[in-house]
């Protein structure tokens, strides 16, 4: 990680210090974005808003089957402060459907190329579920510009893999029945305490996406984030992470702590939680942000 002024931390410190307090606990309208579309390294076209001002840069990435429109409850209370910029990878959202090969190096080009055309010199690069390994890929792709990482409820555990044969097992009912399969998935995602509208949202918004960009996504990921290769995810990248986890869910912290993660755990909520309980994640992730953005590396 690049050095950073002990002037700019501190006025880093203040700012998240007050973020942190009652500002966040109501969220604030943003201003109206200003859009954009670059082309990704493979010519596909990629739609992302900017929000706000400040260095350095929070990029938010969105996982598979969704888009920009997930980080809607964190664009208000951080582009106060920060430049906030979200982004709908290639087949979502807004973005261009023609890409030959749906993978997750793929898709960290297209955060990498936002990132290049808006000259971002500095950013903290935050990714939900599959967004997580798409950040990963964008880290590598732009050296020298990653202050720090937030995983987002992506990563459980670094030192125990599944072999290929059980990523299989796992796609076939969705190859075999996109729709019903990723509505159940989605269910899975949840508490017993969720809304069931907003379940019904998620599923609704997931179950809908083009079938073969979402499968050939999904395999992509989970070959990442449940396959050998998870094990090097952190591999060769100088930049602080934090990992930021929800309890529906087994986390081993202290498999993420000995690859070098700063680890929290949010009680009480699922998969989408910040969407579902945005103040408490949002805090979490303003405590997240001050330590990566005061932290000297060590």
């Amino acid at each position: 990680m690049n050095s950073t002024p002990r002037s700019s931390r501190v006025c880093w410190t203040l700012t998240l210090a007050l973020t942190l307090g009652p500002a966040l606990a109501e969220a604030s309208s943003p201003e109206a974005p200003q859009k954009g579309v670059v082309n990704a390294p493979d010519g596909v076209p990629i739609h992302y808003s900017t929000y706000g001002a400040g260095r350095p840069a929070l990029v938010f990435v969105h996982g598979i089957s969704c888009d920009q429109s997930y980080w809607k409850e964190q664009v208000g209370p951080y582009s106060s402060d920060f430049q906030v910029v979200t982004v709908d990878l290639a087949g979502h959202g807004e973005s261009g459907l023609g890409r030959a090969e749906w993978s997750m190096e793929a898709y960290g080009g297209d955060v990498a190329a936002v990132v290049e055309a808006l000259d971002l010199r500095r950013v903290v690069l935050i990714g939900h579920s599959m967004g997580g390994v798409v950040i990963l890929e964008a880290a590598r792709q732009i050296p020298g510009r990653v202050d720090g990482m937030v995983i987002v409820d992506t990563f459980d555990d670094f030192d125990s893999w599944w072999t290929t044969v059980e990523i299989e097992e796992v796609l076939i009912p969705f190859r075999e029945d996109f729709v019903g399969e990723t509505r159940a998935w989605v269910r899975g995602m949840f508490t017993e305490e969720s809304d069931p509208d907003f379940v019904e949202q998620i599923e609704t918004d997931m179950s809908s996406a083009p079938p073969k960009i979402a499968l050939a996504s999904l395999e992509s990921a989970l070959a990442k984030m449940y396959g050998r290769e998870r094990t090097t995810a952190l591999q060769g990248l100088s930049v602080p992470v934090s990992v930021i986890n929800a309890d529906n869910g087994p986390t081993n912290v202290e498999s993420l702590k000995r690859h070098g993660a700063e680890v929290h755990v949010i009680p009480g909520t699922g998969h989408f939680f910040m969407l579902e309980k945005p103040v408490e994640f949002n805090r979490v992730l303003s405590a997240v942000i001050h330590r990566l953005l005061t932290s000297d590396g060590s």
